[in-house]
């Protein structure tokens, strides 16, 4: 699956050396953020639209996911700015969830369609490619665990 792809480059960002992130306490405030979308009413249009609540929910954390991604890998964030991001994550997801949504839904087309690397958010000069043997490694010591 090419989501699967996505959340291998987040995953190997997350242990990169300068780079490094918790991904399991940001992935909570991610899910934090997502459930104050709903509780707010910023995803119901969306939800009415389609006609059902999960895959919308399922579909916004995925686009916060691939947001932070992108603004932790081409705007060289640490550590250190963790607070930062996803602050300023939430604020722009409260008034543009849906242009998040669109962008990964626009990504994952755009892989689909067979190009194999990854855009940065609005910065097309900066890309990472997919299935690096790196990558490869990973994912079936992922698959065996």
């Amino acid at each position: 699956p090419i989501a699967c792809q996505i959340a291998l480059c987040i995953l190997k960002l997350s242990r990169d050396v300068t780079q490094r992130f918790p991904m399991c306490a940001l992935s909570m405030s991610l899910t934090a953020i997502v459930i104050s979308l709903l509780r707010d009413g910023k995803l119901s249009k969306i939800c009415n639209s389609r006609g059902m609540v999960f895959s919308v929910v399922n579909d916004a954390y995925k686009a916060l996911f691939y947001k932070l991604y992108c603004v932790w890998k081409y705007q060289h964030k640490t550590i250190w700015d963790s607070g930062h991001v996803l602050h300023e994550l939430e604020l722009f997801a409260n008034s543009n969830i849906q242009e998040l949504m669109n962008e990964l839904y626009n990504e994952l087309e755009r892989i689909k369609a067979g190009d194999k690397k990854i855009n940065s958010a609005k910065n097309h000069s900066n890309e990472v490619v997919f299935q690096g043997t790196d990558e490869i490694d990973l994912e079936l010591s992922l698959s065996t665990e």
